[in-house]
């Protein structure tokens, strides 16, 4: 899905992001008040909208996401995120994802270019689904994928990559020092956070 039929396929998926849930909180705890940030794939800027930042920048393919975010007052533009990122090399202290790198052909390619824009020891936090959560272990087992959230009901959830903990600890650190790496939240995810966490989560810092 390339081009103009991807812009067309994710601008008939606007996401409404209004009730702020526990995944959320999650990676918000894991920003503090800071300079100038940009969210990749932002969305309608929910997320930026609640961090304490100076500057906040969005990038998103949804061009309704993105009226919608700079209403709430981002320097959002619409863009695929595939494509280089339109920042100058260190321009952020902070950038976040949250359920995005899993959508992505060549999520390494923008782990560079989000490195590139941040500033030397700046700080990457975000998010993706734990695709290997033992709940879709078993869909699959018993051959009722459908039945994973990671595709029931979700025709925009379809996933390109797909990352256990350990691979994407192992990608991560190719290019930040990381800080915490984890499955979380959920039951037990404490104990084995790669079976029973429903994200995982990061917090880096550029090299």
């Amino acid at each position: 899905m390339h081009g103009n039929s991807k812009q067309k396929f994710w601008n008939s998926k606007p996401v409404k992001t209004e009730d702020v849930d526990i995944r959320r909180a999650i990676v918000l705890s894991l920003i503090p008040p800071t300079g100038r940030i940009l969210d990749v794939a932002c969305g309608d800027g929910m997320t930026l909208s609640l961090v304490n930042a100076r500057e906040k920048y969005g990038i998103d393919i949804n061009a309704a996401n993105v009226e919608r975010a700079k209403k709430r007052g981002i320097k959002a533009v619409c863009r695929d995120v595939e494509e280089p990122l339109p920042y100058e090399d260190g321009f952020f202290d902070t950038v976040v994802t949250e359920g995005l790198l899993q959508h992505l052909y060549a999520p390494e390619a923008l782990m560079r270019e989000i490195r590139r824009v941040l500033k030397p020891g700046g700080l990457f936090a975000g998010s993706i689904p734990n695709n290997y959560h033992i709940w879709h272990r078993v869909a699959y087992l018993v051959g009722r994928p459908q039945s994973s959230f990671l595709f029931r009901d979700r025709a925009a959830q379809v996933s390109s990559s797909f990352f256990n903990l350990s691979k994407f600890k192992a990608l991560l650190s190719k290019y930040f020092e990381i800080e915490m790496c984890t499955g979380k939240p959920g039951r037990f995810s404490s104990i084995m956070p790669s079976l029973f966490g429903w994200d995982i989560v990061w917090k880096a810092r550029k090299k």
